[in-house]
């Protein structure tokens, strides 16, 4: 199954974006068939990137153009940018050697250097009008790791650095999409260059502006915090960006947690064996429900209509409560006398004309209906 997915893979990739490639790599320093290449061994050497590909080809084939286009190799042996598996994603980071290819390619620029300080190093650094940076590392035990920084060397104009504590990069960290199960501050990465990338994507904020660089560190933000790469309409990379949750989605989210565990301990409470999963909150939006009744019910209903229409023989106007009406159209004939009820008497009582008036409707459409069943066994 492995081998036919990156057969699949790669005949997709040259079949729909061989040409596309070669349009995004041809001002780049990558031959196209070795780009096509390097990114054809990832994919194959990765079977959770083919997995991804089966789900969800589009993130991989944006990931592969958006290293096309700002010219950086999709192998992870180069450290230029990185194909890395996400879920149902293929997540695109760019690597410390790719931003420092990007800015390399400024003529202006000499040197770029990032260094960890620890805290038994000697370091000083100054800013304002005459910034200042001196490092010695210890020769012997360094101690723990306390700051990080990156300094950027031209040949026209000063040098620019920049300096980050381990609360600043923390900082940073929690604002991305893996955050603790990242390669920060992890053993994986003992030269920290998961650290020195972070500070020199923020020194690049103060470098002269340069279209790929920019775009780079762009799509790195986005992805970090969440968001994903897409296709658009003409097979070009793009990243969508995750959509924030507002302090209101949050206090939305927490109402609906406290009512689900409210749910959930009443349940408990009434049968502790229930075992309670999910639960949803509905409304009832319309209710029309047809009353049936059944021959028990039909004869006390006729019961009763064969009272009342006694009642209404003997008596057709009737007077009680500061009411006075005919029982056979009661609401049409309704008249009050001077001693008027309070609301608390007279809502019952119209109550009370309604049943009436409902109670002899349904005697009447029964004895409709026996009248037509008669009928016809009579013409059988």
């Amino acid at each position: 199954m492995t081998k036919e997915l990156a057969v699949k893979f790669e005949n997709q990739l040259n079949k729909y974006y061989l040409q596309t490639i070669k349009d995004l790599l041809e001002e780049q320093e990558i031959n196209p068939q070795q780009f096509m290449h390097m990114a054809v061994n990832q994919i194959k050497r990765n079977p959770r990137l083919l997995q991804v590909f089966q789900n969800n080809s589009p993130s991989v084939f944006s990931s592969i153009l958006t290293c096309a286009e700002l010219g950086l190799s999709p192998a992870s042996q180069m450290g230029e940018a990185w194909l890395i598996p996400y879920g149902k994603e293929c997540q695109f980071q760019i690597g410390y050697q790719g931003l420092a290819k990007i800015l390399y390619k400024n003529p202006d620029v000499q040197n770029i250097t990032s260094e960890c300080i620890y805290e038994n190093d000697e370091f000083e650094y100054e800013l304002g009008l005459t910034p200042k940076l001196t490092h010695k590392p210890a020769t012997t035990s360094r101690g723990k790791l306390i700051a990080v920084y990156c300094v950027v060397r031209f040949a026209n104009q000063q040098p620019i650095f920049k300096v980050m504590t381990i609360e600043e990069l923390k900082q940073i960290q929690e604002l991305s999409k893996a955050g603790n199960r990242s390669v920060w501050f992890s053993k994986t990465d003992p030269q920290n260059w998961m650290l020195k990338k972070t500070c020199f994507k923020q020194l690049c904020k103060l470098l002269p502006k340069h279209l790929n660089m920019t775009k780079a560190v762009a799509y790195d933000n986005i992805v970090e915090g969440g968001g994903v790469m897409r296709l658009d309409d003409e097979q070009n990379p793009i990243v969508i960006e995750k959509e924030a949750k507002s302090t209101a989605n949050r206090l939305e989210d927490e109402i609906k947690k406290d009512l689900e565990s409210k749910v959930k301990k009443d349940l408990k409470e009434i049968d502790p064996s229930v075992i309670v999963g999910k639960v949803i909150e509905t409304k009832v939006v319309e209710e029309n429900t047809k009353k049936i009744y059944t021959k028990d019910e039909m004869l006390e209903i006729e019961e009763k209509a064969e009272a009342l229409m006694e009642l209404d023989n003997d008596n057709p106007s009737v007077e009680h409560d500061g009411m006075k009406y005919n029982p056979e159209s009661p609401k049409e004939t309704l008249q009050f006398t001077d001693n008027i009820p309070s609301p608390d008497e007279l809502i019952p009582a119209l109550q009370e004309l309604e049943e009436r008036e409902q109670i002899k409707k349904d005697f009447e459409e029964q004895q409709l209906s026996t009248d037509v069943s008669d009928s016809k066994s009579v013409e059988l």
